[in-house]
């Protein structure tokens, strides 16, 4: 697993626009197709794509 990092403003309206709390959640990548986002405490990750 990379390191994750805080996610960016952009980021944060991504998670929320998924019915997601920004605040429980950590980015680990980054690609042209959506970011992989990583929950603080449980350690589940998912996928997000980006919407154009």
């Amino acid at each position: 697993m990379k390191k994750t990092k805080r996610p960016t403003r952009r980021q944060k309206e991504v998670i929320q626009a998924n019915k997601l709390n920004p605040r429980n959640w950590l980015v680990e990548r980054i690609s042209p197709k959506g970011i992989v986002i990583v929950h603080r405490d449980s350690g589940k990750s998912r996928f997000l794509g980006l919407a154009r």
